[in-house]
């Protein structure tokens, strides 16, 4: 059977964007006649047949329902403004993004809240729902039950039946925050290390643990400890504390973007400059941190990419029905303070 050929595939034929060839293909186009023509016959010549993309301004209002758990305040930031960036490339496209942010508040039933909504966007007829959600089996069945498109960013869910999954390579970070790190520290150091993670529930945290650890063993290096901190501030505060007071450390890797609190306690300890720290992702204040050598090296897994690869995906998934990969891989990237200010002002790096 003959594959179908695709717009973006006649737009690189053409030599033009995939935008420029869905407004050749409406009957108003206010393309110039002769680059209209242009392109009409190289849909002919491959036999292209318009699909759902090219006549977005003539079809239904597809609308997507982004869920973001806020657990860590300034990785939330970083997939809102992914959302965001999604969402104004495709408000031509006759879609619509609405985003609901689920706080966790102390003694809230979060299941139930999580329920909750899953139930408001089947009732409001939601094409898809894009969601970063801790590990939740209750949620997880009822999602299942409740027909609507699924895409998971940042977390791998055993027995979702989601379209696909938008999560950073962890086995790969977890290696290289340890070679980063073990690159910062002498001979002579007693090369004890410990790991700060977030929630070894969810998949991405456990997955970095276990590759940081194995690699370690394997060079010689001791973990002696690891603080699941379940990204909460005040767990992060408490064993840092617990840490720096029974514990002669050498070097830590903070797997979650909850590094603050603990490289705040460091410093109160003025052990800043014994301590060798790798952390995760980039923000301001951990910008800061970098910079001033307090922290070595970051692991950036890039959530503004994961967010905005979400809803595109999903977008060119039911447009196009376009194949997308069970697992879209982020990979990571080391970044110190040579290259922090390229990764500080550019949203698209790879």
């Amino acid at each position: 059977m003959k594959k179908r050929i695709t717009i973006r595939e006649i737009a690189q034929i053409a030599g033009v964007s995939r935008i420029t060839v869905t407004r050749a293909l409406q009957d108003n186009s206010s393309i110039k006649p002769e680059k209209r023509e242009k392109i009409l016959e190289i849909c002919r010549e491959y036999d292209y047949k318009p699909n759902m993309i090219a006549t977005r301004l003539f079809g239904k209002t597809i609308r997507f329902c982004v869920c973001i758990e806020n657990i860590v305040n300034d990785f939330t930031n970083e997939l809102l403004r992914g959302f965001h960036s999604a969402k104004e490339e495709l408000s031509d496209y006759k879609v619509e993004i609405d985003i609901e942010i689920l706080e966790h508040n102390n003694g809230d039933n979060i299941d139930a809240k999580r329920i909750d909504l899953i139930k408001r966007i089947k009732e409001q007829g939601y094409d898809g729902i894009i969601i970063n959600m801790l590990r939740s089996d209750e949620a997880v069945k009822f999602l299942n039950t409740s027909g609507i498109k699924a895409v998971f960013v940042n977390n791998l869910h055993d027995g979702a039946n989601s379209v696909f999954t938008v999560l950073n390579n962890c086995v790969l970070a977890g290696k290289m925050a340890f070679e980063i790190l073990s690159l910062g520290m002498s001979e002579k150091e007693r090369k004890n290390i410990a790991v700060f993670t977030g929630d070894t529930d969810l998949y991405l945290h456990k997955a970095l643990k276990n590759s940081f650890i194995s690699e370690a063993n394997h060079k010689g290096f001791h973990v002696c400890a690891v603080y699941d901190t379940k990204d909460s501030v005040g767990l992060a505060e408490k064993y840092a504390d617990e840490m720096l007071e029974s514990r002669n450390i050498d070097g830590i890797y903070i797997s979650s973007a909850n590094s603050i609190p603990v490289i705040e306690k460091i410093i109160m300890a003025g052990k800043s400059k014994e301590i060798k720290i790798v952390t995760s992702d980039i923000f301001p204040k951990l910008s800061d941190y970098i910079r001033n050598g307090v922290v070595l090296a970051t692991i950036f897994q890039n959530p503004y990419r994961q967010a905005k690869l979400a809803v595109m995906n999903l977008y060119y998934h039911i447009t196009e029905n376009r194949k997308i990969s069970e697992i879209v891989t982020i990979i990571p990237q080391i970044v110190m303070s040579s290259n922090l200010e390229v990764y500080e002002i550019s949203d698209e790096i790879f």
